[in-house]
Parts: C-alpha cells; sequence; structure tokens
C-alpha cells in the first residue's frame, strides 16, 4: 500500500473515533503504519487536521487513558507535535500558544532519566518552533517562564541539556535581556556555569564555549546583575587573557575575539575584577589582536570580500571606539610610556587601514549596496569617526574623505527623520552624532572647513541643531537633579552642546558668509527667543547657547539694535552667566578673585566660552546703543570694579584681569556713563593696584 492510501487510511480512522480513548488507539495505528519521511506537506496536513489540535492539548494536559502509563502518553504526544511544528501554518497558530505552558510542565515533570530523552528532545523541538515562530508562540513561551527550567537542566547537566542550551540560546539571541526579566539571578548562575566550564575544557569543545558565553553574555540585563567577581567574572577574564596568549589556529581565534568583544561591550575596557597587572596585560594582548585583525580584513580587500567578514571586523571595530573612549576618559587605565605608545602605534595602524579602505569604497563605482553591506560600511565610519575626533591633524587622505563621511552621515540623519525614533536606533546609527567631535576639529581646520562648506555643512549643522533641540527641549526646561549636577550632561544636551561648538567655529571665522546667511539669522532669533527657557542647572549648554548667541548678534548687528523684548531676555541672560562665573566670596578667606563653586566643575569646558563671551560682548556694547545702557543698569560695571577694588595685587588671575580690563575699556569709550560709574567706584585705585594701564589712562582723562 503506498504513503498516501496509509495516509488516508489513518485519517479516516481518526475521523470515525468517537471518543479519545477510540482516537488514541487509531494515534498508536498511526505510530505503526506512517512513516514521517514519507509525507509530503499535503499528507502531513491531511493527518495533522484528522488528528486535531485540540486533542493534543489534551493529551498534554489530561490524565492518560486506563492502562497507558503517563509518561508514554505525553510521550506520543509531544512526537506527533514534534513533527508538524516544523511547518510554519502549526507552529505559528494560536493553538500552539495554547501548547507552550502544557508543554513546559511536562518538561519540568521529566525525571531526566535516559528513558525520557526522546520526549524532552521532542519538547524542546516543539518549543524551538515556538521561538522560531514568534507572535503569540513565542510571547507564550516567555510568558511560561521556561528561562528557570532551561538554567537549571544546563547547569545541572541533566539529560536533555544540549537540547535545552539550543533552546535557550534562541531565545536569548531574539530577546537579549528580556529573558531575564525579573530573573536577573538566573543569568549569574548561567554565566557562573558556563565559564566553569570554560576553564576545564581542554578539547576543541572550548571554542564551541566561547560562541555560548558570547551570546549568554550580549543578553545580560541592565544594569548587570551585582555577584562577586569570583562568580564569573575573574575566571572569565583569567581564561581569556590564557586563550589569547597561547598559539591559536585561524579558526580558534575568531570564537575567541569575538567572545573578548563581547566581554569589552558588556564589562567596558576598565576589569576591575583583574589585579592592574593582568587588566593591562588583558587589554594590550586583545587591542593588538583587533588592529592586527582589522587590518588583515581590510588592507588591500574590495567591500566584497571585507563583508565576509564582516562579523569579527564589526567586534573588532567596537573595541577600538571603547578604547578611545577610555584613553580620553577621567580615569583611563594607567600604562608605562612604552605601553601607551605601543597602543597608539597600533590603533593608529589600524584606523589608517579603515580609513583606505573607505576611501577605495567610495571610489568603487558599485551597484546599489545590499543591507549587509551598507551596515557595514556605516561600523567602518563609526571607528574612523572615534578616531577623528581624537586627531587634531588631518592627512590629505582624511581630507579627501571627507565629502563622503558627510554624506553618509548626513544620509542616515534624514533616514533617521523619517523613521521612527525606535524603529530608527534599530537600524539605523545617528553617524552626524557621531560626526560632531570630530567636525569641532575639522571646522576649525582651514582646508577641512572650506570643503566643508562647499558642501554645505553649515546647514547640515543648523537643521540637525533644531531636530536635536527638538528631542532634548522636554529635559531643557526642567532642572538636573542635585546629585547628577557634576555628573556628564544626557547625550541629547551633550549633542546639542558639540553642535553649538561646531556653528561657533564657522560663525568665528566665516564672518562673510554668516553675515550673508538667511539660515543664521534664523538661528539668531531662535536662540534670542530660546534661552531664557533654558533651565540654569544645564550651565554647560547655556553657555554655548550663550556665546553662540552673542557671536551671532555680532555677525547680524542690525538685528540687534532693535530694543526687543527677545532681546533684553537674552542680554539679561548673556550678562548673568558673564557675571555669575568669578567672585570673591568661594574664595579661601575671601581674598582672591575665583571661578564661582557652581563653575567649577564645568570650568575646563567653560573657560574658553567664558573669555570668547566677554570679548564679544564688549564688541557689541559699542555697536548696540541700548546694551551698553543695560549692562550699567545693571549694576555689573561697579559691582567689576568693587570685586577688584577688595583684593590686593596677584590675588587674582592676569587673563582674568585683562579680559575685565578690556571688557570695562570697550564700555568707557562706548558710554560716558559706564566711565563715571567705573570712576565713582574708584576706579583709578584700582587700576594702579592691578596694573590695568589702558583703563587708567581712561580714567585719568
Amino acid at each position: 500500500m503506498s504513503a498516501k492510501a496509509d495516509v488516508q487510511r489513518c485519517a479516516d480512522m481518526l475521523k470515525k473515533a468517537g471518543s479519545d480513548t477510540e482516537k488514541f488507539a487509531a494515534l498508536l495505528m498511526v505510530t505503526k503504519l506512517v512513516n514521517a519521511a514519507d509525507c509530503g506537506e499535503e499528507e502531513r496536513k491531511q493527518l495533522f487536521d484528522a488528528i486535531g489540535f485540540k486533542y493534543l492539548l489534551r493529551m498534554l494536559g489530561s490524565p492518560a487513558p486506563p492502562g497507558c502509563p503517563p509518561e508514554l502518553f505525553r510521550s506520543i504526544a509531544l512526537t506527533i507535535l514534534s513533527c508538524f511544528s516544523q511547518d510554519e501554518s502549526v507552529s505559528g497558530s494560536p493553538a500552539m500558544a495554547e501548547a507552550v505552558p502544557l508543554i513546559c510542565d511536562v518538561l519540568r515533570e521529566a525525571s531526566g532519566d535516559e528513558e525520557q530523552l526522546v520526549m524532552l528532545s521532542d519538547g524542546y523541538q516543539c518549543l524551538e518552533a515556538a521561538a522560531r515562530a514568534g507572535g503569540p508562540a513565542r510571547a507564550a513561551l516567555l510568558a511560561a517562564a521556561p528561562v528557570t527550567l532551561l538554567v537549571d537542566v544546563i547547569c545541572s547537566t541533566l539529560c536533555g541539556a544540549e537540547a535545552a542550551w539550543r533552546l535557550l540560546r534562541r531565545l536569548l539571541r531574539a530577546e537579549r535581556a528580556a529573558v531575564w526579566r525579573g530573573r536577573p539571578e538566573l543569568f549569574t548562575r548561567l554565566m557562573r556555569s558556563l565559564t566553569m566550564d570554560l576553564q576545564l575544557e581542554e578539547t576543541e569543545q572550548r571554542w564551541t564555549l566561547c560562541a555560548d558565553l558570547r551570546v549568554a553574555l550580549l543578553s545580560a540585563p541592565e544594569p548587570l546583575p551585582e555577584s562577586e567577581p569570583d562568580q564569573w567574572r575573574r575566571p572569565l577574564l583569567d581564561a581569556l587573557l590564557t586563550m589569547l596568549t597561547s598559539r591559536l589556529t585561524a579558526q580558534q581565534r575568531g570564537p575567541v575575539l569575538l567572545l573578548t568583544a563581547a566581554v569589552v561591550e558588556v564589562l567596558g575596557v576598565r576589569h576591575t575584577a583583574l589585579e592592574p597587572d593582568r587588566q593591562r596585560q588583558l587589554v594590550m594582548v586583545y587591542t593588538n589582536l583587533f588592529c592586527i585583525e582589522i587590518r588583515m580584513g581590510l588592507e588591500d580587500r574590495t567591500l566584497a570580500q571585507a563583508v565576509k567578514h564582516s562579523e569579527l571586523l564589526t567586534s573588532s571595530f567596537l573595541v577600538l571606539e571603547k578604547m578611545f573612549e577610555m584613553l580620553i576618559g577621567e580615569s583611563p587605565i594607567e600604562f608605562d610610556a612604552k605601553q601607551r605608545q605601543q597602543l597608539i602605534v597600533a590603533m593608529r595602524g589600524a584606523c589608517g587601514a579603515v580609513i583606505t579602505f573607505l576611501t577605495a569604497v567610495m571610489k568603487e563605482d558599485a551597484p546599489e549596496l545590499s543591507r549587509t553591506q551598507t551596515m557595514f560600511i556605516y561600523s567602518c565610519i563609526r571607528v574612523a569617526l572615534a578616531w577623528l575626533a581624537e586627531e587634531t591633524a588631518y592627512p590629505d587622505e582624511v581630507l579627501h574623505l571627507v565629502p563622503f563621511l558627510l554624506r553618509m552621515c548626513t544620509e542616515t540623519f534624514e533616514m533617521r527623520r523619517q523613521q521612527s525614533a525606535a524603529a530608527a536606533a534599530a537600524e539605523v546609527p545617528d553617524l552626524l552624532r557621531m560626526l560632531l567631535p570630530a567636525l569641532c576639529h575639522l571646522t576649525a581646520d582651514d582646508r577641512a572647513r572650506y570643503v566643508l562648506l562647499m558642501l554645505d555643512c553649515d546647514q547640515t549643522l543648523i537643521e540637525y541643531f533644531h531636530h536635536r533641540w527638538e528631542l532634548a527641549a522636554p529635559l531643557l526646561s526642567q532642572p538636573r537633579p542635585a546629585a547628577q549636577l557634576d555628573d556628564p550632561p544626557s547625550e541629547p544636551v551633550q549633542a546639542l552642546t558639540t553642535v553649538c561648538g561646531c556653528l561657533m567655529n564657522i560663525v568665528v571665522m566665516e564672518a562673510d558668509r554668516v553675515t550673508a546667511s538667511s539660515e543664521f539669522l534664523s538661528l539668531q532669533r531662535f536662540l534670542v527667543q530660546q534661552l531664557a527657557g533654558v533651565d540654569g542647572s544645564h550651565l554647560l549648554l547655556r553657555s554655548n547657547l550663550t556665546v553662540l548667541g552673542l557671536l551671532l548678534l555680532h555677525r547680524h548687528a542690525a538685528a540687534a539694535r532693535q530694543h526687543q523684548t527677545e532681546l533684553v531676555r537674552f542680554a539679561q541672560a548673556a550678562v548673568r552667566f558673564l557675571w555669575d562665573a568669578h567672585n570673591v566670596d568661594d574664595s579661601l578667606n575671601q581674598q582672591s578673585v575665583v571661578v564661582a563653586t557652581r563653575y567649577r566643575g564645568v570650568w575646563d569646558d567653560l573657560k574658553e566660552l567664558w573669555f570668547l563671551g566677554l570679548q564679544v560682548l564688549s564688541q557689541l556694547a559699542a555697536e548696540v546703543d541700548w546694551l551698553a545702557e543695560f549692562i550699567l543698569d545693571s549694576g555689573w560695571v561697579t559691582e567689576i570694579v568693587r570685586m577688584f577694588g577688595s583684593v590686593r595685587f596677584g590675588y587674582a588671575e592676569e587673563s582674568v584681569i585683562k579680559a575685565f580690563e578690556g571688557f570695562l575699556v570697550s564700555l568707557a569709550r562706548a558710554s560716558p556713563a559706564a566711565l563715571e560709574a567705573v570712576k565713582a567706584a574708584d576706579g583709578e585705585k584700582v587700576c594702579r593696584t592691578h596694573r590695568m594701564r589702558e583703563l587708567a589712562a581712561l580714567v585719568k582723562k
């Protein structure tokens, strides 16, 4: 009899069954008469429809018929369901979502004996199909909380551990940290078990364990669960150092480096679990290996060739980015001079290979890029931008690449604007945001700025400023919590601050272009209107906005001559920023002119802004009649003279004295009333004490 005839006969028997007992008997006949390998899709569907999903659900959740062992009853149900679950119509159906918790219950109750291996395998196969199908089936799988069961089986190396890990690995790849929600201790337990296996394993299985650990580590919940270093961090790092310093074949190097990159991504470069010497050794070893990997993967390679190794290369790029962040951070690892030089040479070599590769890609007359190729190029650009952000002198090769970098970064900006924020973040990196630190240097370089302005980079920056303002606006009107005032600004606020720096370079160095630009005039009006709404606790951003606004007012002085309400409020904010920066009260024994306490935490970033702002305000006071009168009416002139009059010579920085002297000279020349105010505050004595010769000449007149 043919397979088709057997299927038809069994289907008829199943349909004619009048009770569950009769259907079970017919089902036993199916297992004897039908070979799954001989059934096509049509035959499988015919059989499954005859059996019915509801009957299988009852088999999984109901007692076995009299005389039938419960294990056998459920085992048959799982065998049948695993056979059909490979069809998407079955694995993705609502009924599969109902079956998932029942299957989990069966697996929990299993003893883990070898005799139950087939049942366990079938059960995990069904759950894998549910995970693969997604939708309601995967949601039901996560709701059934099988993670506890899976970790128990894996860590206890019970029968079925391999199948359990296969399912967990699929869940971790799909759901990442969401799998551990509410159960972070399970993550720690799994990492401890896998790390112990990695330490003990000396066969080829070790490289498979590297891949498993990487999957687990990349699913780490945030924040990372607290645990003792000895539980898994230190053993993992020790094992990595041992493997990275041993002789690795090409096949072994990949899994170890991928795991290392995951460690860097999750734990960072600084590993407090290790002793300082071993930490430095680990970082030195893997940085050099990743740099070599980048050069091997990119030098003399086409885009198509390089993409074949994209997983390892993009992981290498990530490590380099983290290394740049660490080296310029507040507390970098303390390498000795030789080690630091070795790192810099290796990293520059790797970044040079990236720049050369991108230059070749730019010149390729390639057809439309695939998504994989596009994302790989984005990864190359990311690490290139991280490097350019730290360099201040650019070779010709970099300048030739600037148009390509700006075009790609602008394209991602436009793509993100057109998509929802969540979708954009998942698919397209904000390369323009990553370009900003490099643009701070590039816009200060005459050759690079010329190239950028030929490409209308200033218009792109203004558009990006407004885009970022919309994202940051809800934060700007709210005061920062007192406990966070010494912390770095949030990312949206930091991005706005960096855009301001790029725009200031252009405003200062390209006077004619800015003066003739309607876009810059609109930006000036926007700043004048919005500054007052930015809470004073965002000190660094307010300072940047203030000085940028002053610079734009100077370039568009005609607009500043109008005595508008918005301009008065802006002038109040500008004067307050400059006035509050120095005083005597915050000094020891109140005997020196010092930076105000509120400004000290960010003074390294504010210092140049303050000097520039005071200089520009001096120029504006000479150009705008009402502004000089406004400053005088504020009482600041008198307060400056009194402040210096209260301290002896040498108790104020010379650069601060010169800055204030220049400001007072400009005001005195612009306004006779300002000169009289200086005299009335005993300005002549102050000029003698602090050797303000230029101001003294005006006072004596």
